[in-house]
């Protein structure tokens, strides 16, 4: 299902006996939920446990979660927070009391994928697309971006594996998986990394994790980013990119 914009991307996989079974391309007028996590990645400290803790009590199926805030600054960011979400139906009814939360979560499963995991992907989408942005134009870089690009084994319909976005600038091609849990999946990690990584190849493969506590090295010449550190990690990535003709 390639169109036009995925032709090279397209290419790319068939070459390696995959098809793209959809795509969609990066929107460059954000929604309401990409809007949510530029304010969550610019006000980590708090809303990040807020939202970690908010995901387990989603899964667990509960309709009130409570929430504490240590400090006056953090509990006005999350105040801010709330009053975004309560503009678009994602928190219906909340209260605080000084530093404590309390929200009625709905039902919508829209809204409730959003708090699973979706802010995650939105939040790291967030944050590579603002390095990926200012790098290619000051360089003068042709790029695209896709999200939730599915991919699968030529003439087989089973999904072979979904990536969370896709960068691609130029000829290179960055497939990045966001993690919002607490643990990593080695093995599908390895799985993608030898259908579509080679040392001299045009693609490398980057898992993004919420968890900064989680040294980025440990999978090392695999490559691990945390949230706390993907924007500086990105930019020294591209940088370093030979392929490219840098202005300096």
């Amino acid at each position: 299902m390639a169109t036009k914009l995925t032709k090279a991307f397209a290419v790319f996989v068939g070459e390696r006996g995959f098809e793209i079974a959809n795509e969609e391309e990066v929107s460059q007028q954000p929604g309401e939920d990409y809007k949510l996590a530029r304010q969550i990645f610019r006000n980590k400290r708090v809303l990040l446990p807020f939202l970690t803790k908010l995901a387990v009590e989603v899964n667990a199926k509960k309709r009130t979660f409570e929430f504490h805030v240590p400090n006056a600054e953090d509990s006005g960011h999350l105040r801010n927070f709330l009053l975004e979400l309560e503009k678009i139906g994602y928190a219906t009814e909340w209260t605080h009391k000084k530093s404590d939360f309390s929200v009625q979560l709905p039902s919508n499963e829209h809204q409730l994928r959003f708090f699973r995991s979706m802010w995650a992907e939105q939040c790291f989408r967030y944050a590579i697309s603002t390095v990926v942005w200012k790098f290619c134009t000051d360089n003068h870089l042709a790029y695209k971006m896709f999200q939730n690009v599915k991919l699968t084994r030529k003439g087989e319909s089973d999904l072979f594996t979904e990536m969370d976005l896709v960068v691609q600038i130029e000829k290179r091609f960055y497939l990045f998986e966001v993690k919002s849990g607490p643990m990593v999946n080695v093995m599908q990690w390895a799985r993608r990394e030898a259908a579509f990584v080679t040392e001299d190849g045009p693609a490398r493969q980057i898992v993004c994790t919420i968890h900064d506590n989680i040294p980025a090295n440990i999978f090392e010449p695999q490559i691990l980013m945390t949230i706390g550190g993907i924007q500086n990690r990105l930019k020294r990535l591209l940088k370093s990119e030979t392929h490219f003709s840098i202005i300096t």
